[in-house]
């Protein structure tokens, strides 16, 4: 079971590191890895269910999950949209359906809620998505897929350094979901490193210093990074969380005004606090469960 851990581990480390670079490079990450991501994790999730499931009524499970998983790649009109989409909609009844016998033939076994947790997790990622807390469409895939492989925390000899203290803890903060959270504590530390960076350059203009750093415009320009800096009213304003204003050079009026060195902050796709986010979850653990 650890060997089968360890390659679990690798390779969805390896897909997301490949979906993290492509990322950085164009800003786009293809659906091909999330779908090879999901698809190996059903894959082992069958595997799993070979030398575990009670019983062959668990294997209701597969369908529904692998149906719903799919459906997230399927460019179509909503259920409801222009009329009843029928086909959708029998799959969503189906799939609920499905989900339904499971839980009123085995409500009371843990194995079921192991299960359980890799539908609720689609669910939580959707909605997380819908409310923009979850910001790219990339990145609720890559959780959605990684709540199939990993129903469960991986266990690799001695590690996580963090055990969990129970079953119930793991089903009640999944895998999936420490993935999400340690990926925005690592986002939390970029402050220091921006800060650390403009005291080596001397620039320590607050709060802009905690949040980005100065740059050429011309190099900001071959580069993904937000300009800090903006003009309005013919004067310059600073925004600390720039997500640009649709302009094809947002620095041209920059420029205009003189501003040849600029404040910037790097266009971090969060898939990348994510890729590293897996193997920091898989070797420390989850930080709330350290014992006080």
């Amino acid at each position: 079971m650890e060997l089968v851990s360890l390659v679990t581990m690798m390779f969805s480390f390896s897909v997301l590191f490949l979906a993290s670079v492509s990322d950085w490079r164009t800003r786009e990450a293809p659906d091909r890895h999330w779908i090879i991501l999901g698809t190996f994790g059903l894959i082992v999730l069958a595997w799993h269910m070979v030398d575990n499931a009670p019983d062959l009524s668990y294997w209701l499970f597969l369908p529904p999950t692998a149906a719903l998983f799919y459906d997230i790649f399927w460019d179509r009109p909503g259920v409801f949209e222009g009329g009843i989409h029928l086909p959708s909609l029998i799959m969503y009844i189906s799939s609920l359906g499905a989900y339904a016998v499971l839980l009123y033939l085995h409500w009371g076994q843990a194995y079921l809620w192991e299960l359980m947790v890799v539908p609720i997790m689609f669910l939580v990622f959707v909605v997380m998505y819908q409310l923009d807390i979850v910001k790219g469409g990339a990145d609720a895939k890559a959780l959605i897929a990684l709540a199939i492989v990993f129903p469960a925390y991986p266990m690799i000899g001695r590690l996580p350094l963090v055990t969990v203290p129970t079953e119930q803890a793991m089903l009640l903060f999944p895998f999936s979901l420490l993935v999400l959270f340690n990926a925005a504590l690592m986002i939390m530390v970029l402050p220091l490193v921006f800060l650390s960076i403009n005291i080596k350059n001397s620039d320590l203009s607050f709060p802009q210093m905690l949040f980005g750093y100065r740059m050429d415009v011309d190099h900001a320009r071959s580069r993904h990074f937000w300009p800090m800096e903006s003009v309005k009213d013919g004067r310059v304003t600073l925004s600390i969380y720039p997500q640009g204003d649709g302009k094809e050079d947002p620095y041209a009026d920059l420029v205009a005004l003189g501003r040849n060195r600029v404040w910037v902050t790097p266009k971090i796709p969060f898939l990348i606090p994510m890729t590293l986010s897996v193997l920091f979850s898989a070797i420390v653990g989850n930080l709330l469960f350290i014992p006080l």
